[in-house]
C-alpha cells in the first residue's frame, strides 16, 4: 500500500479532527514512523478512498510509494500525537499507587475534608499498582504528582475509556482506539497502554441517615414597607447641562438654533423624538464628556447624575431624599441602555421618563442642507442726469466704401465632419489602393462653362457695420470651438446611444470620427469610424478609406513603400493588425474587390488569426465578414470565427482600450486632465523608481546573504517594480508602453535562476502581474480567486516559493485589491481561534473555495452567534466570516457587520482566556483588533450601493465604544477613510476623524497617526489634511536618527494619505519620496527572490495616483453592456445572411 507522507503533526491532527478520514481507517492499525526531521510516514493496511486522498491533499498530505524509514505498529492514527501540556481542572482523578505506598497515599488522602474515594487492591490489576480514585483529590497530592521521581501517578479522564496524564492533554481523545473492556493510560510523550480493567467509582465513606420530617412553623410576617417619595429639592449651584427636552413648541426654536450653529457644535449633539401623554417631544443630549456645549435653549435642562448611570436631574435641583444607589435605581428603574430625567409635578413629586439610548441620532443626520433661494433682481432703468441733446463729432478723414463681404456657403449641420484633403503621400498611397475599387467616373466636360454677367454693386454708405454671415448653424453653437463640439458630441452618444437608431448611431460616430480626425487624434477617430461602418449593412466609401487612414495614422506607419506586403512583413509591429483588419473590411467590403486581393485573401486570414487579441471585436469580425463576401459565403469558416469573438465577449467583453473611444474612460469624477496628468506622471516616475532601487544594492555590493533575509535583491524587485506602473499605465489607458513594460518585466524574472529559487515562483507571479495589467486595459473588474490554472501552480510550489508569492499578494493592492491572501495559510491564528470544535471548523472555513459550503457554513456560523452569542464564539467567528468575506454571499455581509461592534468589543475578554501572559495579551489585543476592523471596513466596501446608511451606522456605533477601540481605529484609520470616501460619506469620515484626532496633534512619532490626513480631506478640510502630511514629510526627509526605525512604515503611510490630497499636491510629493527617502528596511524572508518593503512602498505610490476615481462606474459598465448588446445582434444577423444567401438552414 502507498505510504502517507505527512509534513507536520498538525496536519496529522487537521485530518483526524475534520473528518477528512473515515473513522473505520483512523482507527485501524497501521504502521508508522518518523524520519530525523520529524515528519512522519503512515503506511496503512487498507487503501484510502480517492475522496479522501484528495481531501488529505488539500492539508499537505501526500500519497507516496513505500516508506522511507524504519516503522512500528501502531493500533490507531491518534496514537502518534503527542501530548499537549495543559492545566486540567479539578474533578475525578485516577492514581496509581505502588503496594508499598498505598497506606501513606490513603492517610493524605483521608485528611481532605473531601469526600468520595474508589479503590481496586493490587493483586487485581494488572500494572502491579493499586487504582485509586477520587473526585475531588487535594491540590498537594497533584503536585507531587506531577515530580518526575513520585512514586504514583495521576490520570484524568478527557474521553470514555482514555485517562491522561494529570497536567497533559491529547488533541484528539475521541478518536484513540479503546478495546472493548479496557481502559486506556495515556503518558508523555505518546504512550499508550491498553489495560483490561475497569476504573473504580469513587464513593463516599459517611453512612446516609434516614430523613426526619421536621414541623415547619408558620410564616413569619412580612416587613413593613416604608413609602418613599422621592422630591426636588432646590441645590445652591446650578450644574452644567447635558440633556434638554423641548416640547412641540420649542422644537422649532431648537432648529432655528442648529441653523445659525457651527457644523463642531451640532456634531456633538444627539435627538431623539419621545411620546408623553400623546405628544412627541424632542430630547437632546450631549455626545462624550469634553468641555461643555454652549447650547442656549429657553428650556431648563438637566445635569448628569454622578452616582446613577444614566438618570438627568434639572440642573437647579437634587433628588431628596438621599437614597442607596441600589434602592433608588430600583425605585427609578434605571437600567444600562436607556435614559432616565426626572419631571417635578405639581404636588411636589417626581416622575421618571425613559428613553432607549438607540433612539438617539447624531443631529447632523437629521439636518439636511439645502441652497437658498436664487432671488431674481429686477432691473431698474437709470434716469440720464444730463438730459442733453445728442450729437456726433464730425471725422476729418474722408469716406471709403467698404468691400462688400462675399456670401459663404451654409453647411449641412447633420452632414459629417470631413477633415480637409491632404495632398501629402499618405493620401496619394490610400487614393492609389482605392484606386481599383472606387467607381469610374464620368470624363470630364472640356466646354468651357459660360461667364456670368457681373452685376454691378450697390454703394454702400460709409460707416455701416459688415455682419460676416457663419458658415453653419452648428458654428453658432460652439463658435468654432472643436474642443466644444467633441464634448457635445461625446455626452450626446454616451446618453443616447441604445435609443439611436442604425442610422443615427453612424451618424453621430462619423460626424464624432471627422472631429476627432481634425484635432490630431488618430486613435479615437479609428475607433469612431469603425463603429460608423458596423452600424450600416452597405457603408458609404469615404467611410471605409477614412478608417483605413486613422489606423494607418495610430500606427504611425510613415513609410508606404511596399504597401500591404510590408505591413505582413512585420507582424510584432504595435497597430500593424488593427490596420490589416480595417484594410480587409475596406477592400472586401467594397462593390469590386481587385483580383490581387483574392489572392492575399490566406495570407490576411493567417495574419488575423496571429494578432486576434489585439484587434477590436467589431474590426475581427467586420475583416472576417468580408472575406467571407469575396469568397461567395464562407459560411463554415465565418461560423468557427463568429465562435471565437463571441467566446471572447463572453470571457472579457467589449475592451476599453480596443474597442471603445478614450472619452468612455474618462467619464467620472476623474477629468481627461487627470487622467493626462496621472499617465504623464507614471511614465517619468519609472526612472527614478528603479534607480532608487538600485541604490540597494549599491549598500550591499557583495549580496550573498540574500538566502538569510539580509541583504536586498534588487533585479526581481525592480522588475515587479516595473509590473506595477505598467499596472498604473494600463488603469490609465496607455496600451501601447503598459504592454511593452509588462513584457519587459517578464523577460527579466524569467531569466533569473539561482540557489534555493524556485524559477516556477517568479512564472506564477509574472503572470499574475500581466493578468492583473490586461484586466486593467479591458477595464475588468476585480474577483477574489485566481484563475484555476494559476490557481493550481501555485499550490504546487514547494512551500517557501509558495509563502513568497503568497507575501507579495498579501502586502500589494495591485495583485489582491479584494481578496485576503494569508500567507502563513491560517498558521498565524491558530492561538487566536483556540483548540476546540469551533476552532477546527473556523481553520478548514479560511481554506475553502466553494462559494454554496462558505454560505452554508457562514449562515450556520451567524445562527450560532445569534442562539449564543457569548464571548468565545462571536469574536472568533466575525473574526474569520470577515477575513472571507470576498467570497461570501452580499445578503450576509450585513449580518456580519452588524456583530462587529460587540466581537471587537468581546475579543478583550476572549483573550483573557487565553495563554498569553499579561505582558503579552495587550499588544495582542491591538494586533487582532486592528486586523478585525480592517476587514470589516474592507467588508463595507463590497456592500451594495444603497447600503451607506448601514456604514454609516457602523462608523457611529464603533465611536461610541470611546477609549476602548480608539487605538484600533487609528491603526486602520487609512483604509477606514478610504473606504468612507468611495462610499462617499463624508459626514462619516468627519465623525470617525474628529473622534481620533480631537486636538489635531499631528503625528507624532506614530506612523498610524499620518492616516488621518485622509479623513481631513475626505471630510473636507484641506488645510488639517496638510498639515499632517507636511510633518510627516519633515520627518521623513528631515529626521533625527531616532526617526530611521519608523521611516518604512511612515513612507508607506505617507505615500498612501497622499493618495487623498489633490493632485496638485500628491504628484511633486510622490516623486520627491525616490529623490529623498533615505534607506529603508530590506530585511525579510522573501529576499530570496524579491524584497518586499520597496514593493509595498511603490504599490502605495501608485495607487495613490491611480486612485479609485479613476475606476468605471456603475453608468460605464452599463453603456458597455449595451455595446455589447449591439455587437452581439451585427454578428448573428450577418450570419444568418450568409447561410440564407447559401440556403443552409
Amino acid at each position: 500500500m502507498p505510504a502517507l507522507f505527512f509534513p507536520n503533526l498538525n496536519a496529522l491532527r487537521i485530518a483526524l479532527a475534520s473528518g477528512l478520514v473515515p473513522l473505520e481507517i483512523s482507527q485501524s492499525p497501521a504502521d508508522a514512523g518518523f524520519d530525523r526531521h520529524g515528519r512522519l510516514w503512515l503506511q496503512t493496511a487498507e487503501s484510502l478512498p480517492r475522496d479522501s486522498l484528495a481531501a488529505l491533499a488539500r492539508v499537505g498530505v501526500q500519497a507516496l510509494g513505500d516508506a522511507g524509514v524504519p516503522t512500528s505498529p501502531v493500533s490507531c492514527w491518534a496514537e502518534l500525537l503527542p501530548l499537549l501540556h495543559e492545566e486540567a481542572e479539578r474533578g475525578p482523578t485516577l492514581f496509581l499507587v505502588p503496594e508499598k505506598q498505598l497506606a501513606r497515599f490513603l492517610a493524605k488522602l483521608r485528611r481532605s475534608p473531601r469526600a468520595g474515594v474508589g479503590l481496586t487492591l493490587p493483586d487485581l490489576d494488572e500494572t502491579g499498582a493499586a487504582w485509586v480514585t477520587a473526585a475531588q483529590p487535594p491540590e498537594e497530592l497533584l503536585v507531587e504528582a506531577a515530580e518526575p521521581a513520585c512514586p504514583f501517578e495521576a490520570f484524568t479522564e478527557q474521553a470514555p475509556g482514555v485517562w491522561v496524564r494529570h497536567g497533559r492533554r491529547h488533541p484528539v481523545p475521541e478518536f484513540l482506539a479503546v478495546p472493548d473492556g479496557c481502559v486506556l493510560l495515556v503518558r508523555p510523550p505518546r504512550a499508550v497502554t491498553p489495560v483490561a480493567w475497569t476504573v473504580p467509582r469513587p464513593a463516599s465513606d459517611e453512612f446516609p441517615l434516614a430523613a426526619v420530617a421536621a414541623r415547619c412553623p408558620g410564616r413569619a410576617a412580612a416587613l413593613p414597607e416604608v413609602a418613599v417619595k422621592l422630591t426636588l429639592a432646590p441645590r445652591a449651584t446650578a450644574e452644567r447641562e447635558a440633556l434638554w427636552v423641548l416640547d412641540a413648541a420649542r422644537v422649532a426654536d431648537f432648529w432655528s438654533f442648529c441653523v445659525s450653529a457651527d457644523a463642531s457644535l451640532t456634531a456633538r449633539l444627539e435627538a431623539a423624538f419621545v411620546g408623553s401623554g400623546g405628544a412627541t417631544r424632542l430630547a437632546v443630549r450631549v455626545q462624550g464628556k469634553r468641555s461643555p456645549v454652549p447650547v442656549h435653549l429657553p428650556v431648563a435642562g438637566y445635569y448628569q447624575e454622578p452616582s446613577v448611570p444614566g438618570l438627568f436631574v434639572p440642573t437647579d435641583r437634587v433628588v431628596r431624599p438621599a437614597l442607596r444607589v441600589r434602592e433608588l435605581t430600583r425605585i427609578l428603574g434605571t437600567r444600562p441602555g436607556w435614559l432616565v430625567w426626572l419631571e417635578a409635578n405639581p404636588d411636589g413629586s417626581v416622575t421618571p421618563q425613559t428613553v432607549a439610548d438607540a433612539a438617539f441620532r447624531p443631529v447632523h443626520d437629521l439636518i439636511e442642507y439645502q441652497a437658498p433661494v436664487v432671488k431674481r433682481l429686477a432691473t431698474v432703468p437709470r434716469t440720464d442726469p444730463f438730459a442733453l441733446g445728442r450729437f456726433v463729432v464730425a471725422s476729418d478723414v474722408l469716406p471709403l466704401p467698404e468691400a462688400q463681404p462675399t456670401a459663404l456657403p451654409v453647411d449641412d449641420p447633420l452632414a459629417p465632419v470631413v477633415p480637409p484633403e491632404e495632398t501629402s503621400w499618405l493620401r496619394r498611397s490610400l487614393d492609389k489602393l482605392f484606386a481599383k475599387v472606387r467607381q469610374p467616373r464620368a470624363a470630364p466636360d472640356d466646354t468651357p462653362a459660360p461667364v456670368p454677367e457681373e452685376i454691378p454693386e450697390p454703394p454702400t454708405p460709409a460707416r455701416e457695420r459688415v455682419v460676416r454671415k457663419l458658415a453653419s448653424p452648428d458654428a453658432l453653437l460652439h463658435g468654432h470651438d472643436w474642443t466644444a463640439r467633441r464634448q457635445n458630441l461625446e455626452a450626446g452618444l454616451f446618453t443616447h446611444l441604445p435609443g439611436l437608431g442604425p442610422a443615427g448611431r453612424a451618424e453621430r460616430w462619423s460626424e464624432l470620427g471627422g472631429v476627432y480626425a481634425a484635432t490630431g487624434n488618430a486613435t479615437d477617430a479609428a475607433v469612431c469610424w469603425m463603429n460608423a461602418v458596423w452600424e450600416v449593412a452597405a457603408p458609404p466609401e469615404h467611410w471605409l478609406e477614412q478608417w483605413l487612414l486613422a489606423e494607418c495614422r495610430a500606427a504611425k506607419l510613415t513609410d508606404t513603400v511596399g504597401g500591404l506586403e510590408r505591413w505582413l512583413s512585420e507582424p510584432g509591429r504595435a497597430g500593424v493588425g488593427r490596420v490589416v483588419a480595417a484594410y480587409t473590411a475596406a477592400v472586401g467590403l467594397s462593390p469590386s474587390p481587385p483580383p490581387e486581393f483574392v489572392a492575399t485573401l490566406p495570407r490576411l486570414l493567417a495574419f488575423l488569426d496571429l494578432h486576434f487579441d489585439d484587434v477590436p471585436v467589431r474590426a475581427a469580425w467586420l475583416a472576417r465578414y468580408a472575406a467571407a463576401r469575396v469568397c461567395d459565403g464562407d459560411a463554415l469558416g465565418l461560423a468557427r470565427w463568429r465562435d471565437r469573438v463571441l467566446a471572447r465577449l463572453a470571457e472579457r467583453g467589449p475592451g476599453l482600450d480596443l474597442d471603445e473611444p478614450s472619452f468612455l474612460r474618462f467619464h467620472g469624477t476623474a477629468s481627461a486632465e487627470r487622467f493626462q496628468a496621472a499617465r504623464e506622471w507614471v511614465e517619468g516616475v519609472r526612472g527614478p523608481a528603479i534607480g532608487w532601487i538600485g541604490k540597494m544594492a549599491a549598500r550591499s555590493p557583495a549580496a550573498k546573504l540574500q538566502w538569510s533575509g539580509i541583504d536586498a535583491e534588487t533585479d526581481c524587485t525592480a522588475a515587479y517594480a516595473q509590473f506595477m506602473l505598467a499596472w498604473g499605465l494600463a488603469c490609465l489607458g496607455e496600451r501601447t508602453k503598459a504592454k511593452n513594460w509588462a513584457a519587459r518585466a517578464r523577460k527579466v524574472v524569467s531569466r533569473i535562476t539561482g540557489p534555493g529559487v524556485e524559477a516556477a515562483a517568479h512564472a506564477v507571479l509574472g503572470d499574475l502581474f500581466l493578468l492583473r495589467v490586461r484586466d486593467a486595459q479591458e477595464g475588468r473588474s476585480a474577483k477574489p480567486a485566481l484563475p484555476p490554472e494559476l490557481q493550481s501552480r501555485l499550490d504546487a510550489l514547494p512551500e517557501l516559493a509558495r509563502f513568497a508569492v503568497d507575501r507579495l499578494r498579501e502586502h500589494s493592492r495591485i495583485l489582491e485589491p479584494v481578496d485576503r491572501v494569508r500567507a502563513f495559510r491560517g498558521l498565524d491564528l491558530k492561538a487566536f481561534w483556540g483548540a476546540d470544535e469551533l476552532a477546527e471548523r473556523l481553520f478548514v472555513l479560511t481554506n475553502r473555495q466553494d462559494r454554496d459550503q462558505l454560505a452554508d457554513e457562514a449562515n450556520e456560523l451567524l445562527q450560532l452567534c445569534t442562539d449564543n452569542p457569548t464571548t468565545a464564539t462571536v469574536p472568533r467567528v466575525v473574526f474569520t466570516l470577515l477575513d472571507v468575506a470576498p467570497w461570501l454571499d452580499r445578503a450576509a455581509l450585513p449580518r456580519v457587520l452588524e456583530l462587529l461592534p460587540a466581537a471587537t468589543d468581546w475579543c478583550e475578554a476572549w483573550l483573557a482566556s487565553g495563554r498569553w501572559g499579561e505582558a503579552e495579551r495587550p499588544g495582542r489585543l491591538v494586533r487582532y483588533q486592528t486586523r478585525l476592523l480592517n476587514a470589516g471596513f474592507s467588508a463595507a466596501a463590497l456592500l451594495e450601493p444603497g447600503a451607506s446608511g448601514l456604514v454609516t451606522d457602523l462608523v457611529r456605533r464603533l465611536v461610541a465604544g470611546g477609549d476602548r477601540v480608539r487605538g484600533p481605529l487609528l491603526a486602520t484609520c487609512g483604509h477606514a477613510f478610504r473606504v468612507l470616501r468611495q462610499r462617499g460619506l463624508g459626514g462619516a469620515a468627519e465623525t470617525l476623524v474628529r473622534f481620533l484626532d480631537p486636538g489635531q496633534s499631528g503625528v507624532r512619532r506614530d506612523p498610524a497617526r499620518v492616516g488621518l490626513a485622509g479623513g481631513w480631506y475626505t471630510a473636507g478640510h484641506e488645510d488639517a489634511g496638510n498639515r499632517i502630511l507636511d510633518e510627516a514629510r519633515e520627518r521623513l526627509f528631515l529626521g533625527s536618527a531616532a526617526d530611521a526605525s519608523i521611516r518604512t512604515p511612515l513612507a508607506v503611510a505617507y505615500a498612501e494619505a497622499l493618495g487623498f490630497a489633490p493632485a496638485r499636491i500628491a504628484h511633486g510629493r510622490l516623486e520627491e519620496i525616490f529623490q529623498r527617502l533615505g534607506p529603508v528596511e530590506v530585511m525579510g524572508s522573501t529576499n530570496s527572490y524579491f524584497t518586499l518593503r520597496p514593493l509595498q512602498l511603490i504599490d502605495a505610490v501608485v495607487r495613490s495616483v491611480v486612485t479609485d476615481e479613476f475606476a468605471l462606474g456603475p453608468s460605464v459598465r452599463g453603456w458597455l453592456d449595451d455595446d455589447e448588446f449591439l455587437i452581439r445582434g451585427r454578428i448573428h444577423r450577418d450570419l444568418a445572411a450568409v447561410l440564407r444567401e447559401q440556403d443552409i438552414r
